[in-house]
C-alpha cells in the first residue's frame, strides 16, 4: 500500500521538480536486472544482459530501482534534484 501511495504522490508533483537521474556503477552491478524489471516507468534499457539508463527524463523518483539493488550499484545524481517549491497557503475563513 505504501509503495502505491508513494508512486502516486511523486507522479502528481512531477511537474514541480527536476527529477534525479539514476547512475549505475558497473563495477558493483551483478547483472541481476531487478532494477529493469521493477521500474514502473521503463527508465532502464537492457543490452546483452547489461542494464543502462535509457529514458532518464521519465524517472519519477520512486527509488524502487535503488531499493532492490543489493550491491548498491544505483545512485541518484543529487546535483540535478531540487526541492519542490511550496505552494502558498490559502486563507481560511473562520
Amino acid at each position: 500500500m505504501f509503495r502505491t501511495a508513494a508512486l502516486v504522490v511523486v507522479w502528481i508533483w512531477k511537474g514541480g521538480t527536476v527529477l534525479g537521474v539514476r547512475r549505475i556503477d558497473y563495477q558493483k552491478c551483478n547483472d541481476c536486472t531487478l532494477c529493469y524489471l521493477i521500474c514502473p516507468m521503463d527508465v532502464f534499457g537492457l543490452d546483452l544482459s547489461k542494464v543502462y539508463v535509457k529514458y532518464p527524463e521519465d524517472c519519477m523518483s520512486c527509488f524502487q530501482c535503488a531499493l532492490v539493488c543489493k550491491p548498491d550499484a544505483i545512485t541518484v545524481d543529487h546535483e540535478r534534484v531540487r526541492p519542490i517549491p511550496p505552494e502558498p497557503l490559502a486563507r481560511r475563513v473562520v
